[in-house]
């Protein structure tokens, strides 16, 4: 393993991290300062998605043609560069061209950089890729708080002023990172054979399921929470303060996955998994506390922790066996998230002006027991340990 690298894109991992979730806390400021309604705001963190799901695709194909190395650079400027436009948005639309700038980068930061990854950390690719989920968790830790607490005491623009300088920082380390890897184009099939080969592999689809579940869960809390706690007089700060401390959970509960990656990496720890997140997204179907929604991110953290370390040791392990790549593994992933950006917080918004916030983590249950429903009547079909991750 090439650790220091290793480490290196991690840090680039969560400096886009920062930016991505920072931005959940400051959605009740935006749609106080420019009179927007609960759907109009959840398009800041659905454009976002727009950018990734136009990116992912791209990215993938790209890997044949381009170094994984030269499409993760360029990826994190495009972060870089659309966190400062949105410290110098003076209106919303504004905002928005920034939201899908920072979808673009991120994108391909997910395709490209996850693959540099694979290929720096050899033999302990699938731990590490799982670890990029202890990864994104800290980030989703301390992000809300820092832009919350930023925002509360300067302005929306200022957080990114900050974020812009770390995400510079971190794209000048990896362009002087001293390592022949990942500075070659990806041999492979082409990207239509293998997302054919990607859609009839068995531990492929759990992952996907596993992604779509999670994905529609904080894409669409990540609008309906903040809301809930800013009628209980929450401050941006606040908001922030309560997301990050729900984001302990799913650092240390990914990072345990992580270290065991070959043993748990089963669709049957998924769907058992994925059917606690549906017991934590009951409790804020039937309560509107506070108390219930804490219950709920708490639950939430450590449950999705656990899946999205699983998604990518599953993923490599149909890689593996099925003969794709692991960027279009990267990029399928990166799909359903995109999706659940664009889906999620539009009609979680759209149902919570119209029914009320309950019924829209209803309808997140019943999609969490339906996921796990599916993975357990296949999780017989074939076993990740047989092909043994690695």
């Amino acid at each position: 393993m090439r650790r220091p690298l290793v480490l290196m894109l991690f840090a680039a991992l969560f400096a886009a991290e920062l930016g991505f979730s920072g931005v959940a806390p400051l959605i009740p400021g935006y749609r106080d300062l420019y009179g927007l309604t609960d759907a109009q705001a959840g398009l800041v963190l659905t454009l976002a998605s727009a950018g990734i799901l136009l990116a992912s695709l791209p990215a993938g194909a790209l890997t044949r043609r381009f170094a994984v190395r030269t499409l993760t650079l360029w990826a994190m400027a495009s972060i870089t560069a659309a966190n400062l436009t949105l410290a110098l948005a003076g209106n919303f639309p504004l905002v928005l061209a920034g939201r899908v700038l920072f979808g673009v980068g991120l994108g391909g930061m997910w395709v490209a950089g996850t693959a540099w990854i694979h290929d720096a950390a050899g033999e302990h690719a699938s731990r590490a890729l799982a670890m990029t989920t202890a990864v994104v968790g800290l980030g989703a830790l301390l992000g809300p708080a820092f832009a919350g607490f930023v925002a509360a005491h300067l302005s929306l623009g200022a957080p990114f002023w900050v974020l812009g300088a770390v995400a510079l920082g971190t794209t000048l380390a990896l362009l002087a990172m001293p390592s022949d890897v990942g500075r070659a184009p990806e041999p492979g099939p082409p990207l239509a054979e293998m997302l054919r080969a990607a859609s009839g592999d068995h531990t492929m689809l759990a992952s996907l399921v596993v992604t779509l579940a999670v994905s529609m869960l904080w894409m669409t809390a990540d609008l309906l929470v903040p809301l809930r706690l800013d009628e209980h007089g929450y401050s941006a700060a606040g908001i922030g303060l309560a997301l990050s401390l729900a984001s302990v959970a799913f650092i240390g509960m990914s990072a345990l996955t992580a270290r065991h990656a070959d043993r748990y990496a089963t669709v049957r720890h998924a769907a058992a998994w994925t059917l606690v997140m549906a017991g934590g997204l009951a409790v804020a179907a039937l309560s509107t506390s506070t108390a219930g929604t804490l219950t709920f991110l708490a639950i939430a953290g450590a449950s999705s922790g656990v899946l999205i370390a699983l998604t990518y040791p599953l993923g490599v392990i149909g890689a593996r066996r099925s003969g794709f790549s692991v960027a279009v593994v990267g990029a399928v992933l990166n799909m359903v998230w995109a999706g659940s950006g664009l889906i999620g917080p539009a009609a979680g918004g759209a149902v919570s002006q119209a029914y009320g916030d309950r019924v829209a983590f209803l309808a997140l249950t019943l999609i969490a027991l339906g996921s796990a429903a599916w993975m357990w009547l296949r999780r017989d079909r074939g076993s990740a340990a047989e092909s043994g991750p690695t």
